[in-house]
């Protein structure tokens, strides 16, 4: 016989009393388990029609002749929720947890309501062939982070991330050591921390992490590390990362950022290197030795060294001093900014000029050209064809266009100013000359019509000549 408990769960869930015992004492379904694990009936029909036909005879309570069974009234919030009830201890089964009958209450059920609409989206996420990420050969840190974040969104067999199969450890920690709400209603990622790497579910997932992660490294040379493997994709997993991400290619992913940092030098502004620049090397480089596995990481003092130590603008030499070992200054992104501040107030036109030049600029009419672009004035002043100008953005034809004004072009002038153009000089195209060459020939054609006109003309039309004023002795 059930336990008491598990029929009054199933009344809290819509059953009558009846139905519940019918349901544990005739049906089977005696344990939280069973209920679970009663997949053969996956919209419930079975159960629905069992219950409320269950067919035979039964005796009546009155004592009469035994009857037809009249069956038992089922309502279909009942059924909806002993659906939500059966997702909700296969989610419990997953990460490893248990679940008494008397945990199941109305307020648990609609806890737990969203794993419909959940398990019918995961099923539609699995993984495409073409969506798989790239591996980075040189930067192994960087195709760990990306794999891992794919397959957090990629599902298995039962709905579980697929990234389970990678996390570090197979084991979990006890449930009363990892509470559930540690997880702060995080289902995805207490799936990811406590699905169990045994059974059915996980030997399916993990052929699959097999097959997926052999596509992923198919072009490259990490392939051969891995393509023993046929069903074991955590094994191919942990080879991979002992092989790229082991403590020797840890040793020397090191030695490279840190040589980085140690190499970078700053001067001064000049066209292709700014303050800005020097500092993304060493942020990309503390990023990159932070994603390095059992790298111990750089503390902010040492970034902060490393950053001032290779500054030799004299320029800066006030504000180096007065950002060292101050505690106002307590990390390497706020020295940076303080830096910066005074790259910019010693030269301010490397920093403001182009907002203002782009506000001033506008063509012969006095218009103002393309109000809303920044200029890029790191733009080439030379001529562009047609086809080079079409290719440039909006805010490198702002930057040419005001590089052009500032030498005495003005825009929207000649064919250079607006267009694709000849750095200020106005050259004539081809529309431009088929176009004089039919002017002249208009003209020509007027000239003759006039000349022609004049030789037809009659007799009373003419002029007399000038006479012709006598030479002095003539008769």
């Amino acid at each position: 016989m059930a336990q008491p408990a598990l029929r009054a769960a199933l009344v809290r869930l819509g059953l009558s009393q009846d139905a519940a015992t019918y349901s544990t004492d005739t049906i089977g379904l005696d344990s939280l388990d069973a209920w679970r694990d009663f997949h053969t009936d996956i919209d419930l029909d079975g159960l629905s029609r069992n219950l409320r036909n269950p067919g035979g005879l039964y005796d009546p309570p009155d004592g009469g002749p035994p009857t037809k069974h009249p069956g038992f009234p089922v309502s279909v919030m009942a059924l909806s929720n002993i659906n939500v009830l059966r997702l909700a201890l296969k989610y419990h089964q997953q990460v490893q947890r248990i679940v008494a009958p008397a945990d199941v209450t109305a307020a648990w059920i609609a806890r737990w309501e969203f794993l419909i609409d959940f398990r019918k989206e995961t099923a539609k996420k699995t993984s495409e062939d073409e969506d798989l990420p790239k591996v980075t050969m040189t930067d192994w840190a960087k195709t760990k982070e990306k794999i891992l974040n794919h397959f957090n969104e990629v599902y298995g067999k039962d709905g579980i991330p697929l990234s389970y199969i990678l996390r570090e450890t197979s084991a979990v920690k006890p449930a009363a050591d990892d509470p559930q709400a540690g997880y702060d209603g995080d289902h995805v990622k207490e799936l990811i921390t406590r699905a169990t790497h045994d059974g059915d579910t996980y030997r399916a997932d993990n052929r699959t992490m097999c097959r997926l992660l052999k596509k992923i490294c198919g072009d490259t040379t990490s392939y051969t590390y891995i393509s023993k493997y046929t069903a074991d994709g955590r094994q191919a997993w942990t080879d991979l990362m002992d092989a790229f991400l082991g403590p020797q290619h840890t040793q020397n992913q090191a030695a490279i950022y840190e040589a980085k940092l140690q190499q970078s030098r700053y001067d001064g502004e000049s066209r292709n290197f700014s303050f800005q620049k020097y500092a993304d090397i060493h942020k990309s480089a503390h990023e990159h030795l932070d994603a390095l596995p059992e790298y111990k990481g750089m503390d902010e003092g040492t970034k902060i060294r490393h950053c001032l130590n290779n500054i030799h603008s004299d320029k800066l030499k006030t504000v180096i001093e007065l950002v060292r070992g101050n505690p106002s200054y307590p990390t390497f992104d706020s020295v940076v900014r303080r830096i910066k501040d005074s790259v910019v107030v010693e030269q301010p036109t490397k920093y403001v000029s182009r907002k203002v030049s782009a506000v001033s600029l506008t063509d012969s009419r006095g218009e103002e050209i393309m109000p809303n672009v920044e200029a890029d004035m790191n733009v080439e002043d030379k001529y562009y064809t047609g086809k080079e100008w079409h290719q440039l953005s909006a805010a490198k034809k702002k930057g040419v266009m005001h590089k052009r004004k500032q030498r005495g072009h003005h825009p929207g002038k000649g064919k250079g100013g607006g267009g694709g153009g000849g750095g200020g000089k106005s050259q004539p195209g081809k529309s431009s000359l088929k176009k004089m060459r039919k002017t002249v020939s208009k003209l020509q054609r007027k000239v003759a019509s006039l000349n022609l006109d004049s030789d037809s003309s009659g007799e009373e039309d003419e002029e007399e000549p000038p006479k012709k004023k006598s030479k002095k002795g003539s008769n």
